[in-house]
């Protein structure tokens, strides 16, 4: 599989919504996922050993609506919080 990205300092939408996340700040334009990011998050998604799409790798954007929805419903764990954990 190609690799498709072209990020280049853009917004990105949510990959359950489609709403738009605004950029708000790069520390490396090479690595969008450690910037910082208005109402979201976006990161690297690695696919392992058993999936169809064993090494590839993706970068995923999800709103903080989404996010918090998907814990309430029990689809998703809170694992801690790296700033104040």
């Amino acid at each position: 599989m190609e690799n498709t990205s072209e990020y280049k300092y853009r917004d990105m939408e949510c990959i359950l919504c489609d709403k738009k996340i605004v950029q708000i700040y790069t520390g490396n334009e090479e690595k969008p996922y450690e910037g910082c990011w208005n109402d979201g998050t976006v990161g690297v998604v690695s696919m392992g050993y058993g999936s169809l799409l064993d090494g590839n790798m993706y970068l995923i954007c999800v709103c903080d609506t989404c996010l918090k929805k998907k814990h309430k419903e029990g689809k998703i764990d809170l694992l801690g919080n790296y700033i104040f954990d």
